[in-house]
């Protein structure tokens, strides 16, 4: 983790920066899988053009069988290599731009995984963050109010006693 933009609290917006990688190795392997296609590239073409003299000369005996499959298959390789390599160039590209963390959607980031000089991995959260929009709650009751709960209740915060909110009950889970 080369640089930390977030803290626990932040409020933020969907796509917002919340941490930065070390993406200088990152930036290398795609410069030079840029490189390495460019070169592809050049040598698809050389053999696209040796294809068509060939397919020229060949009616008039100037380019024999061999000849002509060997240019053949040079070309069709190279097709292939600059397939491929466009392939990698595309993952690392994909892979360069997995070094910014961005929120996902808006809200406040309620935990931190990570610091500055961190090694991380792949897969490892970094951030937790509570969306903003609908709030879910978890709350216990008594087995005995859990048979007539209605499918909306009415909840009153301690910080808000004055507006009371009407919720939804989604889900009703024994607790071990």
């Amino acid at each position: 983790v080369s640089k930390r933009l977030v803290d626990v609290g932040d409020t933020v917006t969907a796509g917002t920066l919340l941490a930065r990688l070390d993406d200088s190795d990152l930036r290398l392997r795609e410069r030079e899988l840029a490189a390495r296609l460019a070169a592809s590239r050049a040598e698809r073409a050389d053999a696209a053009s040796a294809l068509r003299r060939a397919n020229e000369l060949r009616p008039k005996g100037f380019v024999s069988q061999a000849d002509f499959d060997r240019v053949t298959y040079r070309d069709q390789a190279a097709v292939a290599q600059a397939e491929a390599l466009a392939a990698q160039l595309g993952l690392a590209r994909r892979e360069l731009a997995y070094a910014a963390l961005t929120a996902p959607a808006a809200g406040v980031i309620t935990a931190r995984m990570i610091e500055s000089g961190q090694v991380v991995v792949a897969g490892q959260p970094a951030f937790s963050l509570a969306q903003a929009g609908q709030i879910e709650a978890v709350f216990d009751l008594p087995e005995h109010q859990r048979a007539g709960l209605p499918d909306t209740v009415q909840v009153t915060l301690w910080a808000q006693p004055e507006h009371p909110l009407t919720a939804k009950v989604r889900e009703i889970a024994p607790q071990a």
